[in-house]
Protein backbone atom coordinates (compact mmCIF):
# COMPACT_ATOMS: atom_id res chain seq x y z
CA UNK A 1 0.00 0.00 0.00
CA UNK A 2 3.18 2.40 0.79
CA UNK A 3 4.53 1.63 -2.64
CA UNK A 4 0.77 2.21 -4.15
CA UNK A 5 0.48 5.51 -2.07
CA UNK A 6 3.79 6.73 -3.50
CA UNK A 7 3.44 5.89 -6.79
CA UNK A 8 0.25 7.92 -6.88
CA UNK A 9 1.70 10.73 -5.47
CA UNK A 10 4.11 10.80 -8.47
CA UNK A 11 1.64 10.25 -11.03
CA UNK A 12 -0.41 13.38 -9.77
CA UNK A 13 2.51 15.66 -9.13
CA UNK A 14 3.10 15.32 -12.68
CA UNK A 15 -0.09 15.79 -13.55
CA UNK A 16 -1.12 12.70 -14.89
CA UNK A 17 -5.25 11.95 -14.19
CA UNK A 18 -5.56 8.98 -12.14
CA UNK A 19 -8.54 6.77 -11.83
CA UNK A 20 -10.27 5.11 -8.90
CA UNK A 21 -8.78 1.32 -8.74
CA UNK A 22 -9.54 -1.57 -7.31
CA UNK A 23 -7.29 -0.51 -4.04
CA UNK A 24 -8.73 1.69 -2.16
CA UNK A 25 -5.93 4.84 -1.62
CA UNK A 26 -5.59 7.16 0.98
CA UNK A 27 -3.31 9.75 -0.61
CA UNK A 28 -2.36 11.99 2.28
CA UNK A 29 -1.32 15.43 -0.13
CA UNK A 30 -0.84 18.80 0.10
CA UNK A 31 -1.37 20.81 -3.45
CA UNK A 32 0.62 18.21 -5.68
CA UNK A 33 0.16 20.17 -9.07
CA UNK A 34 1.33 23.91 -10.07
CA UNK A 35 -1.79 24.51 -11.10
CA UNK A 36 -3.23 24.30 -8.16
CA UNK A 37 -1.48 26.68 -6.50
CA UNK A 38 -3.46 29.75 -5.29
CA UNK A 39 -2.76 33.05 -7.57
CA UNK A 40 -0.33 35.51 -5.41
CA UNK A 41 -2.62 37.42 -2.96
CA UNK A 42 -5.61 35.81 -3.63
CA UNK A 43 -8.14 35.78 -1.35
CA UNK A 44 -9.30 32.25 0.46
CA UNK A 45 -10.42 30.10 -2.22
CA UNK A 46 -11.44 32.46 -5.06
CA UNK A 47 -11.94 30.82 -7.85
CA UNK A 48 -14.08 27.64 -6.55
CA UNK A 49 -17.37 27.20 -7.95
CA UNK A 50 -19.32 23.73 -6.07
CA UNK A 51 -21.52 22.97 -9.55
CA UNK A 52 -18.17 23.20 -11.48
CA UNK A 53 -15.85 21.15 -9.29
CA UNK A 54 -18.44 18.57 -8.97
CA UNK A 55 -19.00 18.59 -12.82
CA UNK A 56 -15.25 17.96 -13.33
CA UNK A 57 -15.65 15.13 -11.04
CA UNK A 58 -18.32 13.57 -12.58
CA UNK A 59 -16.09 13.83 -15.63
CA UNK A 60 -13.13 12.86 -14.06
CA UNK A 61 -11.40 15.14 -14.16
CA UNK A 62 -11.34 16.59 -10.32
CA UNK A 63 -10.52 14.84 -7.36
CA UNK A 64 -11.82 14.70 -3.20
CA UNK A 65 -9.98 16.17 -0.62
CA UNK A 66 -11.27 15.48 2.98
CA UNK A 67 -10.24 17.78 6.25
CA UNK A 68 -10.27 15.27 8.44
CA UNK A 69 -10.68 16.82 12.33
CA UNK A 70 -9.70 13.78 15.29
CA UNK A 71 -13.16 11.63 16.01
CA UNK A 72 -15.05 13.28 12.99
CA UNK A 73 -16.22 10.02 11.52
CA UNK A 74 -13.01 9.62 9.50
CA UNK A 75 -12.85 5.80 9.44
CA UNK A 76 -16.61 5.31 8.06
CA UNK A 77 -15.54 8.12 5.12
CA UNK A 78 -12.93 6.03 4.48
CA UNK A 79 -14.87 2.98 4.56
CA UNK A 80 -17.57 4.40 1.62
CA UNK A 81 -14.96 5.25 -0.04
CA UNK A 82 -13.20 2.20 -0.37
CA UNK A 83 -16.62 0.11 -1.17
CA UNK A 84 -16.60 2.11 -3.91
CA UNK A 85 -13.05 2.04 -4.79
CA UNK A 86 -12.85 6.06 -4.93
CA UNK A 87 -9.31 8.25 -3.97
CA UNK A 88 -9.63 10.59 -1.38
CA UNK A 89 -6.69 12.69 -0.06
CA UNK A 90 -6.31 13.78 3.04
CA UNK A 91 -4.02 17.16 3.01
CA UNK A 92 -3.31 18.27 6.68
CA UNK A 93 -4.37 15.74 8.18
CA UNK A 94 -5.71 16.75 11.71
CA UNK A 95 -3.68 20.14 12.08
CA UNK A 96 -4.29 23.82 12.39
CA UNK A 97 -5.70 25.21 9.34
CA UNK A 98 -3.69 28.63 8.55
CA UNK A 99 -4.58 31.01 10.29
CA UNK A 100 -4.47 33.70 7.32
CA UNK A 101 -5.10 31.82 3.78
CA UNK A 102 -6.58 28.45 3.89
CA UNK A 103 -5.54 28.26 0.37
CA UNK A 104 -2.03 27.60 1.06
CA UNK A 105 -2.51 24.11 1.95
CA UNK A 106 -5.72 22.73 0.67
CA UNK A 107 -6.71 23.33 -2.87
CA UNK A 108 -10.10 25.64 -1.81
CA UNK A 109 -9.49 27.52 -4.58
CA UNK A 110 -9.17 24.77 -8.00
CA UNK A 111 -12.22 23.67 -9.45
CA UNK A 112 -10.11 20.41 -10.22
CA UNK A 113 -10.85 19.75 -6.27
CA UNK A 114 -13.85 18.83 -4.30
CA UNK A 115 -14.07 19.16 -0.57
CA UNK A 116 -15.57 17.40 2.18
CA UNK A 117 -15.22 18.27 6.37
CA UNK A 118 -17.31 16.48 8.91
CA UNK A 119 -17.92 18.49 11.88
CA UNK A 120 -19.40 16.80 15.19
CA UNK A 121 -21.16 18.40 18.59
CA UNK A 122 -18.82 19.38 20.69
CA UNK A 123 -19.89 17.57 23.97
CA UNK A 124 -19.79 14.19 22.07
CA UNK A 125 -16.64 14.57 20.94
CA UNK A 126 -14.41 15.09 24.05
CA UNK A 127 -16.43 11.77 25.40
CA UNK A 128 -14.27 9.88 22.81
CA UNK A 129 -12.52 6.71 23.26
CA UNK A 130 -9.05 8.06 22.64
CA UNK A 131 -5.04 6.49 22.24
CA UNK A 132 -3.72 9.38 24.46
CA UNK A 133 -6.43 9.89 27.13
CA UNK A 134 -9.42 8.89 28.30
CA UNK A 135 -12.82 11.31 28.28
CA UNK A 136 -12.82 14.10 31.13
CA UNK A 137 -14.87 13.22 34.66
CA UNK A 138 -14.77 15.26 37.58
CA UNK A 139 -10.77 14.48 38.86
CA UNK A 140 -9.44 13.86 35.25
CA UNK A 141 -8.87 15.44 32.06
CA UNK A 142 -11.48 18.11 32.31
CA UNK A 143 -8.89 20.66 31.29
CA UNK A 144 -7.07 19.01 28.36
CA UNK A 145 -7.09 20.78 25.21
CA UNK A 146 -9.83 18.03 23.81
CA UNK A 147 -12.34 19.87 25.63
CA UNK A 148 -11.31 23.45 23.96
CA UNK A 149 -13.06 23.98 21.08
CA UNK A 150 -11.36 21.51 19.45
CA UNK A 151 -13.17 21.31 16.02
CA UNK A 152 -13.48 25.23 15.72
CA UNK A 153 -9.70 25.51 17.04
CA UNK A 154 -8.32 23.30 14.10
CA UNK A 155 -10.91 25.47 11.17
CA UNK A 156 -10.28 28.87 12.77
CA UNK A 157 -6.52 28.09 12.81
CA UNK A 158 -6.73 29.34 16.35
CA UNK A 159 -3.41 27.42 18.28
CA UNK A 160 -4.35 25.51 21.22
CA UNK A 161 -3.81 27.92 24.39
CA UNK A 162 -5.23 30.68 22.85
CA UNK A 163 -8.19 32.84 24.21
CA UNK A 164 -11.01 32.56 21.58
CA UNK A 165 -13.57 35.12 20.07
CA UNK A 166 -16.91 35.60 18.41
CA UNK A 167 -14.68 37.01 15.48
CA UNK A 168 -13.12 33.52 15.47
CA UNK A 169 -16.45 31.94 15.14
CA UNK A 170 -17.57 34.06 12.16
CA UNK A 171 -13.94 33.07 10.64
CA UNK A 172 -14.99 29.44 10.75
CA UNK A 173 -18.59 30.11 9.37
CA UNK A 174 -17.17 31.29 6.47
CA UNK A 175 -14.62 28.81 6.25
CA UNK A 176 -17.50 26.35 6.58
CA UNK A 177 -19.21 27.66 3.23
CA UNK A 178 -15.99 27.38 1.47
CA UNK A 179 -16.60 23.62 1.80
CA UNK A 180 -18.48 21.61 -0.93
CA UNK A 181 -19.63 19.15 1.51
CA UNK A 182 -20.28 19.75 5.15
CA UNK A 183 -21.11 16.37 6.79
CA UNK A 184 -23.22 16.28 10.17
CA UNK A 185 -21.58 13.60 12.42
CA UNK A 186 -25.01 13.94 13.82
CA UNK A 187 -27.08 13.05 11.43
CA UNK A 188 -24.43 11.18 9.46
CA UNK A 189 -26.15 8.44 7.32
CA UNK A 190 -28.51 11.06 5.55
CA UNK A 191 -25.63 13.38 4.60
CA UNK A 192 -23.16 11.05 3.82
CA UNK A 193 -25.76 9.32 1.57
CA UNK A 194 -26.76 12.79 -0.21
CA UNK A 195 -22.76 13.32 -0.77
CA UNK A 196 -22.57 9.66 -1.98
CA UNK A 197 -25.77 10.42 -4.49
CA UNK A 198 -24.73 13.86 -5.56
CA UNK A 199 -20.78 12.71 -7.01
CA UNK A 200 -22.61 9.43 -8.39
CA UNK A 201 -21.05 6.68 -6.56
CA UNK A 202 -22.94 3.10 -6.58
CA UNK A 203 -23.31 2.19 -3.28
CA UNK A 204 -24.66 4.91 -0.87
CA UNK A 205 -25.16 2.71 2.24
CA UNK A 206 -23.42 3.86 5.02
CA UNK A 207 -21.02 1.64 6.39
CA UNK A 208 -21.52 0.17 10.28
CA UNK A 209 -21.10 2.49 12.93
CA UNK A 210 -18.02 3.44 14.75
CA UNK A 211 -19.62 4.65 17.90
CA UNK A 212 -17.19 5.61 20.44
CA UNK A 213 -18.25 7.75 23.67
CA UNK A 214 -20.11 7.50 26.50
CA UNK A 215 -22.87 10.35 28.25
CA UNK A 216 -22.65 11.54 31.51
CA UNK A 217 -24.31 11.46 34.87
CA UNK A 218 -24.00 12.22 38.31
CA UNK A 219 -24.37 9.26 40.51
CA UNK A 220 -25.30 9.39 44.36
CA UNK A 221 -22.50 10.42 45.22
CA UNK A 222 -20.82 12.82 43.29
CA UNK A 223 -18.97 11.21 41.15
CA UNK A 224 -19.34 10.46 37.18
CA UNK A 225 -20.75 7.46 35.48
CA UNK A 226 -21.26 6.75 31.77
CA UNK A 227 -24.02 4.91 30.53
CA UNK A 228 -26.92 5.70 27.49
CA UNK A 229 -27.46 9.40 26.89
CA UNK A 230 -30.26 10.91 29.43
CA UNK A 231 -33.06 12.87 27.75
CA UNK A 232 -31.96 16.13 26.28
CA UNK A 233 -34.02 17.91 29.49
CA UNK A 234 -32.83 16.02 32.66
CA UNK A 235 -30.85 18.61 34.53
CA UNK A 236 -28.80 15.42 36.54
CA UNK A 237 -25.32 17.08 34.64
CA UNK A 238 -22.90 17.54 37.35
CA UNK A 239 -21.29 20.83 37.75
CA UNK A 240 -17.95 20.43 36.04
CA UNK A 241 -20.08 19.05 32.79
CA UNK A 242 -21.69 22.39 32.90
CA UNK A 243 -18.64 24.48 32.65
CA UNK A 244 -17.58 22.28 29.87
CA UNK A 245 -20.89 23.31 27.72
CA UNK A 246 -19.69 26.86 28.75
CA UNK A 247 -16.63 26.45 27.11
CA UNK A 248 -17.36 24.80 24.26
CA UNK A 249 -20.23 27.58 23.43
CA UNK A 250 -18.21 29.24 21.06
CA UNK A 251 -17.94 25.18 18.73
CA UNK A 252 -21.59 24.54 19.66
CA UNK A 253 -22.18 27.72 17.56
CA UNK A 254 -20.58 26.85 15.01
CA UNK A 255 -21.91 23.46 15.11
CA UNK A 256 -25.22 25.01 14.75
CA UNK A 257 -24.10 26.76 11.35
CA UNK A 258 -22.68 23.23 9.99
CA UNK A 259 -26.03 21.56 10.78
CA UNK A 260 -27.86 24.23 8.89
CA UNK A 261 -25.53 23.95 5.95
CA UNK A 262 -25.82 20.09 5.77
CA UNK A 263 -29.50 20.38 5.68
CA UNK A 264 -29.50 22.86 2.88
CA UNK A 265 -27.23 19.64 1.01
CA UNK A 266 -30.20 17.09 1.92
CA UNK A 267 -32.85 19.35 1.04
CA UNK A 268 -31.13 19.35 -2.59
CA UNK A 269 -31.94 15.43 -2.92
CA UNK A 270 -34.12 14.23 -4.96
CA UNK A 271 -37.34 12.56 -4.02
CA UNK A 272 -35.68 8.71 -4.10
CA UNK A 273 -32.90 9.60 -2.45
CA UNK A 274 -34.71 11.10 0.48
CA UNK A 275 -33.65 11.14 4.19
CA UNK A 276 -33.73 7.13 5.72
CA UNK A 277 -34.51 6.45 9.23
CA UNK A 278 -31.00 6.87 11.28
CA UNK A 279 -30.04 3.21 12.61
CA UNK A 280 -27.28 2.69 15.71
CA UNK A 281 -26.48 5.47 17.20
CA UNK A 282 -26.47 8.44 15.06
CA UNK A 283 -25.67 11.08 17.46
CA UNK A 284 -21.97 9.36 18.46
CA UNK A 285 -23.42 7.39 21.64
CA UNK A 286 -22.05 4.13 22.53
CA UNK A 287 -24.10 1.06 22.17
CA UNK A 288 -21.10 -1.41 23.57
CA UNK A 289 -18.22 -2.24 24.90
CA UNK A 290 -16.57 -3.49 21.42
CA UNK A 291 -17.16 -0.48 20.02
CA UNK A 292 -16.12 1.69 22.23
CA UNK A 293 -12.46 0.40 21.50
CA UNK A 294 -13.09 0.65 17.62
CA UNK A 295 -11.02 3.97 17.20
CA UNK A 296 -9.22 3.78 20.50
CA UNK A 297 -6.49 4.32 17.99
CA UNK A 298 -7.09 7.52 17.27
CA UNK A 299 -5.26 10.78 19.39
CA UNK A 300 -5.34 14.15 20.34
CA UNK A 301 -3.15 15.91 18.71
CA UNK A 302 -3.37 19.12 20.51
CA UNK A 303 -0.13 17.91 22.91
CA UNK A 304 0.39 19.16 26.70
CA UNK A 305 -1.59 22.33 26.33
CA UNK A 306 -3.77 23.42 28.79
CA UNK A 307 -7.74 24.47 28.20
CA UNK A 308 -8.98 28.23 28.48
CA UNK A 309 -11.69 29.41 29.40
CA UNK A 310 -12.23 32.51 26.96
Amino acid sequence: MALLQCVLASLVAAGMTVQPTSEFVVAPVRRQRAEDAPPANSQECDGHDRSTAIANYLKGEAQIFFYHITHHAGTRIRDLMRTNKRIVHFPIEEQLMPRDNMSKEIPCHSNKWVSVIAMRDPMTRMFSIDGNWGPPTADANLDRCSTDNYGLRMVAGVPFGQKLTWEDVDKAKQRLEKFDFVLDVGNFENSLRAMCFELGWEDCKPPPAYEHVRSVHKTANGTAAFSKPPDASEPDKPDWYKRLQTRNRFETELYKHAQHLSKNMLNRLKPEHASVKQTGASDGWAQSEHELSEESHLKWTCGSTKAVDS
